[in-house]
């Protein structure tokens, strides 16, 4: 992927925690340490808004 190749810190982060996690943008930035348990991220997504 070209832009793994050309991105380095928050925004690479930010990106593969969408592509490993599949959470939208708004559960990403509820996302905390504290969440990664157990060798897995536990986040309860946020309802869509309609």
């Amino acid at each position: 992927m070209i832009y793994r190749k050309n991105v380095t810190g928050l925004a690479l982060m930010v990106s593969e925690l969408a592509i490993g996690t599949g959470q939208r943008a708004p559960d990403l930035t509820r996302m905390e340490w504290d969440h990664i348990e157990d060798n897995g991220i536990w986040v309860t997504q946020a309802k869509a808004e309609s």
